[in-house]
């Protein structure tokens, strides 16, 4: 019943929006809404539910603040939820958000590779976010020590639970891929063939996987063979198109 009340007193404050009605009145439908997503998860925290609900709610009104109020202490709480993470990285990353999400797991969120695989893997993942932000900004050498954090914190993830490694291994071998791109840029082809044979051997499945940056290891590949061909490096060259 909590769940229904909130759904309709959220279609009311967006009905009051839309119509331009009272402050007043759209302050407290909103509150209505918010304070009946809550009631329902306090009365059910055994789903996330009403709560990722919420965080919906606070989205659809480009409350970022709110949605980093709404869903990060329940992650602290109980980090190996991956659905609450997950909306958090939905939303924050849709609404362009981004580098508000890696400032929230160096941040509130810091402490959960420590203890928390799932957590591990998110930060991991968020990490390789922050580094193609940095190779956007042509900073490639904060690039490559993000990456670094980004391994090692997948690492740690599935140190602690197995049955995440090949998930994890996935965006290890993608942030391997990332730093082989940033040793091309540098002009450093032999230690790009290098690293991109080794993020291929975590996992040939990102082949084909576009970064951040819409870059995928099959095209990093092409373009450090032909650089290998053209300085007489063939050997090296035909290595990575085996």
């Amino acid at each position: 019943a909590l769940m229904e009340f909130a759904k309709i007193a959220a279609l009311r404050f967006q009905f009051a929006v839309r119509d331009n009605e009272s402050p007043i009145l759209q302050g407290s439908l909103y509150q209505k809404a918010r304070d009946s997503w809550r009631e329902a998860y306090a009365l059910k925290r055994t789903s996330p539910h009403a709560l990722l609900e919420l965080a919906n709610f606070e989205a659809q009104r480009s409350a970022w603040s709110e949605i980093s109020a709404v869903l990060v202490p329940e992650i602290l709480e109980t980090p190996e939820r991956a659905e609450i993470h997950q909306r958090l990285c939905d939303l924050l990353i849709r609404g362009g958000q981004a580098a508000r999400l890696v400032e929230l797991y160096e941040n509130e969120l810091k402490s959960l590779p420590a203890h928390s695989p799932t957590g591990a893997w998110y930060a991991g993942y968020v990490r390789i976010l922050a580094a193609e932000a940095l190779r956007r900004k042509q900073d490639l050498e904060g690039a490559n020590a993000k990456y670094d954090e980004a391994i090692k914190t997948l690492q740690m993830s599935y140190a602690k639970t197995p049955s995440f490694a090949a998930n994890a291994k996935y965006y290890e071998a993608m942030a391997m891929a990332g730093q082989s791109r940033i040793l091309l840029e540098r002009r450093k082809t032999s230690d790009a063939a290098v690293k991109l044979t080794q993020a291929f051997t975590v996992s040939i499945d990102i082949v084909n996987k576009q970064d951040g940056l819409a870059i995928t290891p099959k095209v990093t590949s092409l373009e450090i063979g032909g650089e290998l061909f053209r300085v007489g490096e063939l050997k090296k060259g035909a290595e990575l198109f085996e």
